[in-house]
């Protein structure tokens, strides 16, 4: 193979992982697996495009998610060990709420069958 074939190869792994990034609206999507997802694209990402991961999942951000991740500092988000990090803390209130919520019908089934 030669190197222009490597190279191009190479580009279209990139390229393929950026389109698979999933975008995060909190009255539509579940914020508990949008998080499941962001970790699991950073463990896969190649070291070369960490440091744009974090950003382009932010650009990605829709309605009161986009709020919270508009403001974060551009230099934190592009850390490549932490960026994923930071944006997933600012995101964190949804996951949270989603997760009070599935108890709370947890509490609701249990109590009722008892």
């Amino acid at each position: 193979m030669s190197e222009g074939m490597a190279q191009a190869s190479g580009d279209e792994k990139g390229t393929n992982l950026w389109s698979l990034l999933p975008s995060f609206d909190p009255s539509l999507d579940n914020a508990k697996e949008y998080a499941d997802k962001v970790r699991f694209l950073w463990g896969i990402c190649p070291t070369k495009d960490k440091t744009m991961l974090a950003p382009r999942l932010a650009l990605l951000c829709k309605g009161t998610a986009w709020s919270q991740v508009k403001g974060l500092a551009s230099e934190k988000l592009t850390d490549p060990d932490n960026g994923y990090k930071v944006l997933l803390k600012a995101l964190e209130t949804w996951e949270e709420s989603a997760e009070l919520q599935t108890y709370e019908a947890f509490e609701r089934a249990f109590y009722k069958t008892v």
